[in-house]
């Protein structure tokens, strides 16, 4: 199990570095492969004549319309100004900054031919914490994330909007008090600028992180439920592992053992299956993330611009099509779904009135009706996620007359992980505080292990004493319980290796 997770743990520790630094260092290396890239680039168009895709000709459809070297300059500015037309709110600054370093570690890579005052602008901004102004809708994730991208970089250029110390300013603005010059783009930058899938990828990369902290926080949530309907521990007993080659099964199933607290007296000979089976569920969607995770450090280390100078020539490809990003993202969000259906499942459980626990944890059951209605929510939920796992693999477009006839979708399916996510915790919420009440009434919430109280219990019911004995529950208590949920971090708790 040594490798179990373990890009997973990876990518965490490496979004809070990218997303927290505020040093971005070259290696001398990487900075030569930036210059000697440009500089063949250069020495290129004064020897050739021919048309060089996006360097002298028109883009997409307009592919054959060449552009006079008097107009090199102005063909770059005319593409980010024509590709901002992205909409919907901006991305999160964790992401914006995210994308800021992705992009600047594709040029380092040797294969854009851009120039080194391209890199070091975007090295400013990212170590002054400058976050440009970038739409999250609009790209299709295949010619290169091209609307957000383009966006962004228009605050090269001096246009657009930034936000310094959290206020939008306009980047002008910014410029003129820090006495800076927009950028000159040279032959290809505009392009080289708006071409990548670093917009999906850093999408993707704050969903899976998110999705592993949830997958963290639903195994716990997951124990206080078996505590509290008298669910036996023997179900996870390492002697289980032996017959088993799953490891993330294996792991989960460790998680529980780890923190299943006191022993309590188990009420039946096998529990159902949405306790039962929680490593079997839990292990599968690791898998998935791990699969997610693995794509994407691939993609991470891939250029996706187009097209690449190679060996001192031009080579047009397709590496800015983001299907790999695509797939990893909707093969997630269909798998985290099964994290809401199981936890629902044992929410009907609790209610249920069975195991000595009295109908929907109503201490009188007709005159209340307990936690009857969280579980409608957590209903719910369910249809939302539902609308938010829906595969866009099955969506297809014919875009810039034909040229780019087939395109990924991969933000679109990297922003519905995230709201699903959201989602997620809603149905997790709800069955937090159902578990909770159903061990206070069942007296089993003296048995709960010290990290599950410390960090869980004790403070939902520090804030609403009565949800261990009162007929009415707060209405409040989703919105506390909920917040209290999404600031916990047990990364350090979970026995990884």
């Amino acid at each position: 199990m040594t490798e179990c997770l373990e890009n997973l743990n990876k990518l965490a520790k490496l979004w809070i570095d990218i997303t927290t630094s505020t040093s971005l260092k070259l290696s001398d290396e990487e900075i030569n492969r930036i210059k000697e890239s440009h500089e063949a680039l250069i020495k290129l168009l004064n020897k050739t004549d021919r048309p060089i895709y996006g360097v002298n000709t028109g883009f997409g459809a307009l592919w054959n319309k060449r552009i006079g070297n008097d107009e090199l300059e102005e063909l770059q500015y005319n593409l980010l100004k024509s590709h901002a037309s992205g909409t919907g709110k901006p991305l999160s600054d964790d992401i914006v900054k995210a994308i800021l370093y992705l992009k600047v570690k594709n040029f380092t890579k040797g294969f854009s031919a851009v120039s080194m005052e391209i890199v070091e602008r975007l090295i400013f901004f990212y170590e002054k914490n400058i976050i440009p102004y970038v739409p999250s809708e609009g790209s299709l994730g295949a010619s290169g994330d091209l609307a957000p991208l383009a966006h962004l970089s228009l605050t090269l250029i001096g246009e657009g909007q930034i936000k310094v110390n959290g206020k939008w300013i306009n980047t002008s603005e910014f410029y003129a008090s820090q006495n800076l010059e927009p950028l000159r783009l040279k032959p290809k930058e505009g392009l080289a600028l708006i071409n990548g899938t670093q917009v999906s990828q850093a999408i993707l990369a704050k969903g899976l992180v998110e999705s592993y902290k949830l997958w963290n926080i639903a195994h716990f949530i997951a124990i206080l439920s078996m505590k509290a309907f008298g669910c036996r521990l023997d179900h996870f007993d390492p002697a289980l592992d032996k017959a088993t080659a799953h490891t993330t099964r294996i792991l989960s199933a460790s998680i529980v053992r780890k923190f299943w607290g006191k022993p309590i007296d188990p009420h039946a000979v096998q529990d159902p299956y949405s306790f039962r089976c929680v490593p079997h569920v839990m292990g599968s969607v690791a898998d998935a993330l791990e699969f997610a995770t693995s794509i994407l450090f691939r993609e991470m280390e891939s250029v996706s611009d187009n097209p690449l100078l190679i060996d001192g020539e031009i080579w047009s490809g397709g590496h800015f099509h983001a299907e790999p990003l695509l797939i990893a993202s909707d093969t997630v969000r269909r798998s985290l779904e099964r994290i809401a259906q199981i936890s629902e499942r044992r929410q009907w459980h609790l209610l249920s009135g069975n195991r000595d626990l009295t109908p929907f944890l109503a201490i009188k059951p007709g005159l209340h009706s307990g936690l009857m209605i969280p579980h409608y929510n957590s209903t719910y939920q369910l249809g939302k996620i539902l609308s938010l796992t829906q595969p866009i693999t099955g969506v297809q477009a014919f875009t810039s007359a034909g040229q780019e006839d087939h395109v990924s979708f991969a933000p679109l399916s990297g922003l519905r992980l995230l709201e699903l996510i959201e989602a997620i915790y809603n149905v997790l919420t709800w069955e937090f505080i159902i578990a909770v009440r159903g061990l206070a009434l069942s007296g089993r919430i003296n048995t709960i292990h010290p990290v599950l109280s410390e960090h869980l219990v004790k403070p939902l019911l520090s804030e609403f004493p009565e949800l261990k004995d009162s007929e009415v529950i707060p209405h409040n208590i989703f919105k506390f319980s909920r917040h209290h949920l999404s600031n916990i971090d047990f990364s350090s708790q979970i026995p990884h290796t």
